[in-house]
């Protein structure tokens, strides 16, 4: 993979404030980032700019900062992630795990960086978007029917929690 210019940051609306610090932390090491609040509305437009944004950037960062059941807004998100990276493998998919908190199964065949806080340092994910210059290892068809039942599971899992009201 070339070097990560663009990145977008996957979060729940409930972790908007280690996002925007990630994002700050991100342009101050002169990334491009998209995905922060307010910068899409959360209707059709949102939906098509979240996607265009995921499918254009050359990492992809997944918060988790609590183990609470994901809104619809992530589920779409999260579908739209692991399908970019099944189009592109060489995009760089990192999920971030802050505190006590289980690492997602749809995610679980990637390297994740844990972080004790959100207000620490985000200097691990710097420094794996940084280092980021090595030729990932290709996808196998076995990988690729893991990642696809993952996505079925994610689904699953939203088509369950559908009738709920979830907060976004």
């Amino acid at each position: 993979m070339g070097k990560v210019k663009s990145v977008f940051v996957s979060f729940a609306r409930r972790d908007e404030a280690a996002a925007q610090s990630l994002s700050e932390e991100l342009r101050h090491h002169n990334f491009s980032v998209s995905g922060v609040v307010g910068e899409f509305k959360t209707d059709l437009d949102w939906q098509k700019a979240a996607e265009a944004a995921i499918r254009s950037s050359d990492a992809v960062i997944v918060l988790f900062a609590s183990d609470t059941p994901p809104t619809k807004y992530q589920e779409l998100e999260w579908s739209v992630i692991l399908e970019s990276h099944w189009a592109d493998p060489k995009k760089l998919l990192i999920p971030v795990l802050i505190g006590d908190v289980k690492l997602p199964s749809f995610v679980a065949r990637f390297q994740a960086l844990c972080l004790a806080e959100a207000s620490g340092s985000w200097s691990p994910v710097i420094q794996a978007l940084q280092a980021q210059a090595a030729e990932p290892k290709p996808m196998t068809p076995k990988d690729t029917a893991q990642l696809r039942e993952s996505l079925k599971n994610v689904e699953t899992f939203a088509h369950t929690i559908k009738k709920e009201k979830n907060a976004w």
